[in-house]
């Protein structure tokens, strides 16, 4: 066999090596997808995150001007869940914070993952309206977790 071939041998092993190990694992890539992220509830002082995983996993999103490094957690507390609801607080008014959401400890992907948010002047005025309702399974069942937004 030449030095070709040889090459070519090592890396078909070390490539069978490499997804044999990501097997044996059990962690796989689409653990850390952030799906349907909303950024909703922009005020002058605060904005929420939320977003769901395909499985039950600890979440929490990094913030900050220009860089995402202070941390906010999930409303209920630590906790594995699958759909995340993070509220964050204490914000300046017509100020860009970055974001971005972290999955069982590892920095999410997918998309609105991370981005940007800007709060709303402090002036600017707001129209308060109420929605009401049942949320309900399709088998009329209550629903664990549930997220609206309108």
């Amino acid at each position: 066999m030449g030095a070709a071939g040889k090459v070519s041998v090592i890396t078909v092993s070390m490539l069978l090596f490499t997804l044999m190990l990501g097997a044996l694992s059990g962690i796989s890539r689409a653990e850390y997808e952030a799906q349907d992220v909303v950024v909703s509830n922009i005020t002058p002082t605060s904005f929420t995150v939320s977003w769901k995983t395909p499985s039950a996993t600890s979440g929490y999103v990094k913030y900050g001007v220009g860089t995402a490094t202070t941390i906010a957690y999930d409303v209920r507390g630590s906790g594995n869940y699958y759909v995340h609801y993070v509220t964050i607080t204490g914000l300046s008014p017509s100020t860009t914070y970055a974001y971005e959401i972290y999955i069982n400890g590892e920095k999410a992907t997918g998309d609105g993952a991370s981005g940007d948010v800007t709060t709303k002047d402090a002036n600017e005025p707001t129209t308060p309206f109420t929605i009401y309702g049942a949320v309900k399974r399709s088998d009329g069942g209550a629903p664990s977790e549930v997220v609206c937004y309108a």
